[in-house]
């Protein structure tokens, strides 16, 4: 009973940690031609989008694929073929933006990661590869050139994220292709691997996964990818415990793989070390029937759809900081139907913005970032480094820094929206999850101001000469000017010169000036200037005066007037 009260305990604090989530959710079904879309929430629950399941009949849906900017999405069908493009609106509604382009049987679509080209692996054995361009309402048209390898039957397929080689699997082997900037593909030759079955790609691009099934239980694998597309095999194979595991999730990190087995009804968690070998770490999770498993875009939850028993959809597990999912709990009721890849829907990335402004102590200067924008969802954290080896890790959009010296610093701000999406694209082979963005961080190289820190005339009644005494928190020219006291009157909330026509109005103290200014160039530290009676060119009468100080540097930068009393006898 312990442990069980312990495991709650555990599961309820990780799904109250971190920043909301709300990414979108994409579910595909082969038998019922449809794709479900789902907001998540914080906790990892999920909603049903309005309108959703979304219909996108054409017979035999294989997946869901989106370009990186979250608007578009493809298609392809198996049981009667053919291959069709969509349009998503900003509420998630998925809407095709053409009738289904009659073609041979496809397996899953994959989108290039820059969001230009779909392609389709088909299982007719003239067909190979075929690819679509892509334009700005979703449609799709074949690119010439196109299919590829005709001749050849195509499992699943995936794309590296800089789009640069896409990797497909035939009979006992994986192709390899180069990708031209107009989409061809070019055959490097082939890798083999017995029984190959699902591909993903981390997030990195330094390493394939492949899910297989060689005979006698099924196989994870890891290839490095060489910059000329070769494969080499990593390590030594996790077995699932099974022969039924299908599509994996990958962590945004890219430091773990997930893999449902319907018929060993688990998930194994799979570490990838720096060098990309695996290793199945902890005790494979329980959920009956898993056929399809992805992870959050901010890695924190674990999403699997079960297909079969008495609780058929989505079920989520918090994944704790060992990379490990925790319990399953059901997130959203949906008839399965045959589930293909869990897709979630990229999202622009924030577009960081922010202004530096001295603050009212030396050195310490006011951040903010108020105006950073987003096209969609919203920012959820301000992450702030400030260039002196100090940073505010979820800051927020404003605050204050102090400087430990004075310098020029490279101050940046970086943003994070409610998915957990920044500066970094991830895309694991098939889809965009983050569509990331270097304008997600901006950096500007800031000067501190130089500061006043200390000004007294000494001694303070000037009968025939005085020092002026100061001191800098760095070298500046300092401009100085006197001023003397006067009544004024308060009009319009401010303290004004007297005059017959506001004579009525309320007294108040008003300097004006009683010298033209002077100069002085100083140093870091201690300063010291004579001065007579006659300061600016004009000798002073004998009265009370304030002394101002105006330190400029090099980069014009300003100071705030620091101010000292005295008076001539």
């Amino acid at each position: 009973m312990l442990n069980r009260l312990i495991l709650v305990a555990l599961v309820a604090a990780l799904f109250t940690a971190g920043s909301a989530s709300a990414a979108t959710l994409y579910a595909p079904l082969y038998s019922d031609d449809q794709v479900a879309g789902f907001t998540t929430a914080a906790d990892g629950s999920l909603s049903q989008l309005s309108g959703s399941p979304f219909s996108v009949t054409g017979g035999g849906t294989m997946g869901f694929s989106m370009t990186p900017d979250g608007t578009r999405g493809v298609t392809s069908y198996l049981f009667s073929g053919g291959v069709r493009g969509f349009s998503v609106d900003a509420a998630g509604t998925v809407t095709p933006a053409q009738p289904k382009i009659v073609a041979n049987q496809a397996y899953g679509p994959v989108v290039s990661p820059d969001g230009r080209f779909a392609y389709f692996p088909t299982r007719n054995l003239t067909m190979g590869v075929q690819v679509y361009s892509i334009d700005a309402s979703g449609a799709l048209t074949e690119i010439g050139g196109s299919p590829f390898m005709s001749g050849t039957e195509f499992g699943d397929i995936a794309v590296t994220p800089d789009g640069k080689h896409l990797y497909g699997v035939i009979s006992n082997q994986i192709v390899r292709f180069s990708v031209g900037s107009d989409g061809t593909l070019t055959s490097l030759g082939n890798t083999p691997l017995g029984g190959a079955v699902t591909l993903q790609v981390s997030p990195d691009g330094r390493f394939l996964f492949s899910v297989s099934k060689p005979g006698g239980g099924d196989i994870v694998s890891s290839y490095s990818i060489a910059a000329d597309g070769s494969l080499a095999a990593l390590g030594t194979p996790v077995p699932t415990g099974d022969v039924s595991a299908d599509f994996a999730g990958v962590a945004p990190s890219g430091g773990h793989v997930y893999v449902g087995d319907s018929n060993a009804d688990t998930v194994t968690t799979i570490r990838v070390a720096p060098d990309g070998t695996l290793s199945a770490v902890g005790t494979p999770l329980s959920i009956e029937d898993v056929q399809s498993t992805a992870v959050s875009p901010d890695g924190r939850f674990l999403y699997a759809m079960r297909d079969g028993g008495a609780q058929n959809g989505i079920w989520v597990s918090p994944i704790g900081a060992d990379g490990q999912p925790v319990a399953f709990t059901f997130a959203a009721a949906y008839n399965p139907g045959e589930p293909e890849r869990l897709v979630f829907r990229p999202a622009p990335a924030p577009v960081a913005d922010f202004v530096a402004s001295a603050n009212t102590r030396p050195l310490s200067v006011s951040f903010d970032g108020g105006s950073s924008t987003i096209g969609r969802g919203s920012i959820a954290s301000y992450d702030w480094d400030f260039g002196d080896t100090t940073s505010a890790v979820n800051g927020g959009a404003k605050l204050d820094h102090t400087f430990a010296k004075p310098g020029v610093y490279q101050v940046t701000l970086t943003t994070t929206d409610d998915s957990g999406c920044s500066t970094k694209q991830v895309y694991t082979g098939q889809t965009t999850f983050c569509a990331g963005g270097a304008g997600a961080a901006k950096t500007i190289s800031f000067d501190t101001p130089p500061w006043v820190k200390t000004l007294k005339v000494s001694p303070r009644t000037v009968r025939a000469g005085a020092k002026i005494r100061y001191t800098l928190t760095e070298k500046a020219r300092v401009t100085f000017f006197v001023e003397r006291k006067t009544v004024g009157r308060v009009v319009d909330g401010k303290c004004r010169k007297a005059t017959r026509k506001n004579s009525r109005a309320k007294k108040c103290t008003l300097w004006v000036r009683a010298s033209k200014s002077f100069r002085h160039n100083g140093k870091a530290g201690r300063n010291s200037l004579k001065i007579t009676r006659k300061i600016g060119g004009k000798r002073l009468a004998a009265r009370s005066y304030r002394l101002n100080a105006v330190a400029t540097d090099s980069a014009k930068g300003k100071s705030p007037a620091k101010t000292a009393p005295f008076s001539i006898k």
